[in-house]
């Protein structure tokens, strides 16, 4: 099987999300527990729970690639949840440093839902990064709700930045 996406490109999506997710952890630290923690989505709760989900989904992701057990992390603060993200996000990259172009599209066996599936890592990665995509977009909407709205997380500004320029909308 060949890969639709390489390590490159992988690499070029996870920088991405490193960046964005400080910022949405940014964020998150400046909330009152009150903020954090209540009701806010009917799907996840709170803030917190839809946060530290999309967390958790990367690190199941990630223990999936590298065919590894998970042990449970429940991170209660802002705080307590960068310091795991920043062990997350040095894992990702050492994973990344270490696999090759073959080792991404080597199928991995995963259990959801009481059902056994196989994917190639690279798809095990991607999902990981849109997964987190999509809820930092639910995130966003709830934290400008709140008014502590992100900044702008379009991947288009991590492009300026990579190369130089400035952002026109600052």
């Amino acid at each position: 099987m060949t890969s639709a996406i390489n390590r490159e490109s992988l690499q070029v999506l996870y920088d991405y999300n490193v960046r964005v997710t400080d910022q949405l952890l940014d964020t998150l630290t400046q909330l009152t527990y009150n903020e954090y923690n209540e009701m806010r989505s009917p799907n996840y709760t709170s803030i917190r729970k839809l946060a530290t989900h999309s967390f958790a989904v990367e690190r199941f992701f990630l223990a999936q690639c590298r065919e590894q057990p998970l042990a449970a992390i429940n991170p209660a603060t802002p705080d307590e949840l960068r310091a795991a993200w920043q062990t997350l996000n040095q894992a990702i990259q050492d994973y990344l440093d270490s696999a090759s172009d073959d080792d991404l599209t080597r199928p991995r066996t995963v259990t959801m839902q009481g059902r056994v599936f196989e994917f190639p890592a690279w798809q095990l990665l991607t999902q990981a990064l849109v997964h987190s995509t999509h809820h930092r977009g639910e995130l966003a909407l709830m934290l400008g709700a709140i008014e502590h709205p992100l900044p702008t997380i379009d991947i288009i500004v991590h492009f300026f930045e990579q190369t130089g320029q400035e952002w026109p909308w600052k």
